[in-house]
Formats: C-alpha cells, sequence, structure tokens
C-alpha cells in the first residue's frame, strides 16, 4: 500500500494516492506548495466528478490556481465554502487524529501500473479484492450488510456502487457474488472505459454473532461463515495470504504475468500481509519448514492448494 507522511490528514491522504501502488511521500511545511500547487483540483479529497467538472470549467485545473482562486471565482461554486475550499487547496485542515475508532467499513482496493481495459480481467480483480475484504471483515469477528465497490477511471474520475442484503453475511462468496455483479452493472454502463483503480468494501458493520438481529426475512444461518471459509482463514493465518488463493485470483486467470508476482516469503506485499494481520489482532504464528511445493498445484472446489507438506 502506498503511504503519505504529512502535517494533517488531508495533506497525507492526496500524498498517499501520488506514488501508488507502493511508494512513500512525505510532504513538509519546506515542500508543501511544491507538491500540492501543480496537482490536479480532482486530486482533492471531497470534491466530486459534478463538483469537479464545474471548478474545471471555471478555469481551475490546479490546487495552485484554486488556491489563490478570488472569491468572484469561487462562491458561485461553492457559496459558504468558499473559504473552506481555497484552505483545503493550500493544505489546511484543522480536524484531530483518531488513534482509535469503532470500524464503520473495510475496504480493500488496488491501482494498477497499466490501466484495466477487459471487463473480465476487471471482474477477476473485483473478486480477489471482496475475498480480501471479506478475510479482514472475519478477522474481526464482524458481518457486514452492504457491500460497495469502487470504480476510478483512467482519468481520475471515481464511481462508487453499493448494494444492501436483508440479511447480514460474513460468506465469502455471497460477497465477491454482489461485487461482480456492481461492477459489471457499472461496465454496462462504460463499456469503453479504461480502469486505473478498482476496490471492493464492506459497510454496515456489526458483531458476527449478532447476525440474528439484524435478519430481515431470512435465515442468518445461510450467510454465516462457510466451512469453506473457516478452513481458508486458519490456513491463511499460519502460512500466510498467498498460501491459498481463488483459482480467479491466480496471476494466469487474472491475465497478469506470473513474473511480476512475488509469491515469496520475502516479498514485499507479504511482509505488508502480515502486518495486516496483527493489525487485526490475528496472532501470527511461526511459519514450520516445508517440502519443496510440487510445481503442479491440487485443485480444491474454488480455491487452488499449493503441495506442500509440514516436516
Amino acid at each position: 500500500a502506498s503511504v503519505g507522511v504529512a502535517p494533517n490528514k488531508l495533506v497525507a491522504k492526496i500524498g498517499s494516492d501520488l506514488n501508488k501502488p507502493d511508494g512513500l511521500t512525505v510532504v513538509n511545511a519546506q515542500n508543501l506548495r511544491a507538491v500540492l500547487d501543480p496537482l490536479s483540483v480532482r486530486r482533492l479529497p471531497g470534491l466530486g466528478r459534478k463538483l469537479g467538472e464545474r471548478v474545471e470549467a471555471a478555469g481551475l485545473t490546479t490546487l495552485g490556481e484554486l488556491r489563490t482562486a478570488p472569491d468572484a471565482v469561487l462562491w458561485p461554486i461553492f457559496g459558504r465554502d468558499s473559504q473552506r475550499m481555497r484552505e483545503r487547496a493550500a493544505g489546511i485542515d484543522d480536524r484531530p487524529v483518531m488513534s482509535e475508532w469503532d470500524e464503520k467499513s473495510i475496504s480493500a482496493e488496488e491501482t494498477f501500473f497499466t490501466d484495466l481495459g477487459d471487463p473480465a480481467r476487471m471482474r477477476a480483480e473485483v473478486l480477489r479484492l471482496a475475498d480480501r475484504a471479506s478475510a479482514r471483515m472475519r478477522a474481526q469477528n464482524l458481518a457486514t450488510g452492504c457491500v460497495q465497490v469502487k470504480v476510478r477511471r483512467a482519468e481520475f474520475d471515481t464511481f462508487t456502487r453499493h448494494k444492501q442484503f436483508g440479511a447480514s453475511t460474513t460468506d465469502s462468496r455471497t460477497i465477491a457474488k454482489v461485487a461482480a455483479e456492481l461492477l459489471m452493472a457499472w461496465v454496462d454502463e462504460q463499456p469503453r472505459a479504461r480502469v486505473r483503480l478498482l476496490g471492493v468494501g464492506v459497510n454496515h458493520l456489526h458483531a458476527a454473532d449478532q447476525m440474528d438481529l439484524f435478519a430481515q426475512g431470512g435465515s442468518s444461518a445461510d450467510t454465516a461463515a462457510t466451512p469453506l471459509d473457516a478452513t481458508v482463514d486458519l490456513i491463511r493465518e499460519r502460512f500466510g495470504n498467498l498460501a491459498v488463493r481463488r483459482g480467479s485470483a491466480l496471476p494466469e486467470a487474472r491475465g497478469a504475468d506470473e513474473s511480476d508476482e512475488d509469491t515469496s516469503e520475502a516479498a514485499p506485499s507479504r511482509a505488508r500481509e502480515r502486518a495486516t494481520m496483527r493489525e487485526d489482532g490475528r496472532s501470527q504464528r511461526p511459519t514450520p519448514p516445508r517440502r519443496p511445493c510440487n510445481p503442479r498445484p491440487a485443485r480444491g472446489p474454488g480455491f487452488i492448494f499449493p503441495a506442500c507438506e509440514s516436516v
């Protein structure tokens, strides 16, 4: 994941989006203007697509131009919020940083080196992200009542689609199915769009052991964690998140180059996954030595299991 280090939340958020997918951006008082001023106004969090179009139509295309724009230009667009938007373009944000809070949503997203134009590839990526978000949710003993898909086009226009459930769920396949349906509905609306970023989130979270209280017209048992999910979670907890993956998440299934994906224990992605698991409160056990893997993996229902054994 990309990281932004800055004096406040707003600038840190902007910085975290600059060097994706795995970059680090440090912004301080000395380079604040040099970093922010040349950026497109679309980079400003909270500036939606329609409002961004109005700002650009007024001749303000960069944050520097927005920061120095007079009230005569800003007032017809923002009204009472003109001064606040000018301050945000200047990187001013006084909101406190909260170190602890109740989880309102859990998401997994990825920015791609090359924009995606193939709907099948987009769907495979969304299935992979849905699996990742579902695992993180179950690690915190949470269930969801809503799935959301985030799509960012190559032009940086961002779209979200969501769907609520009648009964809450922790089931990976249910979440992945809904996420894929939301994505393909969006693709039907914009069939020639090229995509820079995809994300899957789960919202309306509550404790998984309270699913009966949130069920509406259906049994929570139908959407509870399946034995398959529980088994996969245990394998990943012990051997890492890449020890077992859905077939659709493999590089060849997603149309990705296997050589670009480092699945070794030393890979940066493995380090990030282990850190995420620790943040989610899941204990990390030492990995026992394993015999060399059979190059032809055994296939389970919907998953690929490497043919390895513990000594």
